[in-house]
């Protein structure tokens, strides 16, 4: 599959022309089965993406289907309205550019006078389009109407109908965090998977998202591989990250897997433990045993007022009241929204200069107003000394201040799991959480799955 990306190669108006289509061409002639087009816009918008918003950018489409499947390859589009609102900028976008163009029309007969108020007036229209799109992209999600909700719904379905008769065949309105796929892609477009030497038994131990990439890329090594998860489901900490909102879909990854791996041969034992034993009976071991999350060593943190944002997310502690949440990273965010679903009132403690560092530029409007329409108290540059029964003490610079709350829910964060290796005898490889001190990414335990079972 070639995931959706945006190429840049469409004619201005947004129709596949002929860089495009040889692009596209050679994927298909390589091998590939399945192309996404990348934000393929229902409107015509100034943005440099590909556009199906007029029947006649049928056929441009139409010789793109026609082309990818003589090689037997299936074509999808990804539908991206823009957020902002399409025929408002568009106005102003028009507006300047006739301003503009009557202003030179004036210039040419010597009317300098009209030709300066014109020029003036293409400007302000300009300056009042990018404005209203750099407003949009921060609120036209909360501010849009019920009529152009409407009015997208039809843009879209129109997109759809001319995407039927050019022949694509599947469209995709909804954009996917299918980050483990995308990434596995883009991984394997540089870096080929070796061919396996004889019948090497393969011990993967940890079911979490680098584990199970290591099961698969060395079951297409042609090795025997056995994947021990000490739990009773696989995905590791993806069954925690999946929880906070908009976040569900990253369970995808988990249901891929589940279904991929055992096709590949792929032993799969939960509720098991690999010994040491078990190890030395293969030929290699990969270890992908994930990390734990931090507590911080303050006065209190045993209290029996606090509970870790891993323990909330996955069910095991209950949670209610005035909550506190240590940590205003990107698990700490979430975890906020979470308990914000949960009816609690919530702080964020935070020891830098501000919450959600690191988190898309898409989704961070949203959360900070979510944030303000639930009363969120941020204490940023705060770093915390002591819990107590009914408050957290911090200091903010040269003050101490006291955060009054019923529940502390900590989350600063993650530190490896250690598997004890000492007597096992074979090639032992890391991968993920737990290949180094700094814990990893999705995408950089899924490079480590990969990598590791390159290296057998």
């Amino acid at each position: 599959m070639f995931p959706p990306l945006t190429t840049g190669y469409e004619e201005r108006d947004g129709s596949i022309g002929e860089r495009s289509l040889a692009f596209y061409e050679r994927l298909a002639k390589g091998g590939t089965a399945f192309v996404v087009i990348g934000d393929v816009a229902p409107v015509m918008t100034a943005s440099p993406t590909p556009k199906l918003c007029d029947d006649r950018q049928i056929p441009a489409f139409k010789r793109l289907a026609d082309t990818l499947h003589k090689y037997d390859c299936k074509v999808a589009l990804q539908i991206f309205h823009p957020e902002y609102d399409v025929p408002e900028v568009g106005r102003l976008i028009r507006a300047a550019q006739m301003a503009a163009q009557a202003g030179m029309a004036a210039k040419a007969q010597g009317d300098m006078a009209t030709f300066g108020a014109k020029m003036k007036e293409s400007q302000e229209f300009g300056k009042q389009a990018h404005g209203k799109i750099a407003y949009d992209m921060q609120h036209f999600i909360q501010e849009v109407t019920p009529a152009q909700l409407a009015q997208i719904k039809g843009y879209i379905a129109d997109a759809s109908r001319r995407a039927q008769e050019a022949g694509i065949d599947a469209i995709q309105n909804r954009r996917y965090i299918t980050c483990v796929l995308n990434a596995e892609n883009g991984e394997e477009a540089t870096m080929s998977i070796k061919p396996g030497v004889g019948q090497k038994k393969v011990v993967v131990v940890g079911g979490g998202v680098a584990g199970l990439e290591a099961a698969r890329v060395a079951a297409l090594r042609g090795y025997t591989v056995d994947l021990y998860e000490k739990e009773a489901v696989l995905g590791g900490q993806i069954n925690i990250a999946a929880v906070p909102p908009r976040k569900d879909e990253l369970l995808r990854s988990v249901a891929y897997f589940e279904c991929i791996l055992p096709a590949l041969g792929v032993n799969i034992l939960l509720n098991t433990e690999a010994t040491k034993e078990i190890m030395n009976a293969a030929d290699a071991v990969i270890v992908a045993v994930g990390a734990h999350d931090f507590v911080l060593p303050i006065p209190g943190v045993n209290g029996a007022n606090v509970v870790s944002s891993w323990d909330v997310l996955a069910g095991k502690a209950e949670v209610k009241g005035n909550c506190a949440v240590i940590g205003g990273g990107l698990v700490g965010t979430e975890t906020a929204e979470y308990l914000l679903e949960k009816g609690c009132s919530v702080s964020i403690i935070e020891m830098m200069d501000k919450i959600a560092n690191g988190e898309s530029s898409t989704i961070l409007p949203t959360i900070m107003a979510d944030f303000k329409a639930h009363n969120v108290q941020q204490y940023v540059n705060t770093k915390v000394s002591a819990i107590e029964p009914d408050c957290v003490k911090a200091m903010q610079g040269e003050e101490e201040i006291s955060i009054p709350c019923d529940m502390v829910v900590m989350a600063v964060g993650s530190k490896k799991n250690v598997l004890d290796v000492e007597g096992v005898t074979v090639p032992v490889y890391y991968a993920g959480d737990c290949s180094g001190e700094r814990t990893a990414s999705i995408c950089e335990a899924i490079r480590g799955g990969y990598k590791a079972a390159n290296e057998i």
